[in-house]
């Protein structure tokens, strides 16, 4: 039923509805019985994704450019496509894996040095500027939500709207 009323209201345009829409149908899923969601992701931005993949095909590129027009290759001309294949790589990273995890328990920044954190031992959660951070006794996570997803921003507040702080 639901993905009836979002291809109906996709159809005809209303943008801002359909965000309305998708964020009832979340609180009436996790609102029923005080359960929470079982697995969400918060994605990363599209144009943080397209840069990524832009630079790397640029990079490389230049790479491949560098090596046809030389007449003598050097060790270092491959640097740009080093450059090109890491920004690949990252693309591809950051578009499997997105930018956190939450489910029942825990809250998880994906990324190469992420942090984990129990939702339940969070007793303080701090805004500034739009940037979220998230306190426990041990460590805290801290939430750039200049990154995230409009949609995803919005189920990220709705979660931390009906946290349970100690």
């Amino acid at each position: 039923m639901f993905f009836k009323l979002e291809l109906k209201i996709q159809r005809f345009g209303f943008a801002q509805f359909r965000k309305y829409v998708s964020l009832t149908s979340f609180t009436l899923h996790t609102t029923g019985a005080n359960e929470k969601p079982k697995t969400m992701i918060l994605k990363f931005k599209n144009k943080r994704l397209r840069i990524n993949l832009g630079f790397g095909i640029f990079w490389i590129i230049l790479g491949v450019f560098s090596l046809l027009t030389k007449d003598s290759v050097i060790w270092t001309d491959f640097g740009y496509l080093v450059i090109g294949i890491l920004y690949i790589g990252l693309y591809l990273y950051e578009m499997t894996n997105q930018y956190m995890t939450i489910d029942n328990e825990t809250i998880k920044q994906n990324g190469l040095f992420g942090k984990t954190i129990n939702l339940k031992d969070i007793h303080r959660i701090k805004k500034l500027y739009g940037h979220y951070t998230l306190i426990t006794k041990t460590q805290e996570l801290k939430i750039n939500t200049e990154l995230i997803d409009e949609e995803s921003k919005i189920e990220l507040e709705h979660i931390l709207n009906h946290l349970e702080l100690q």
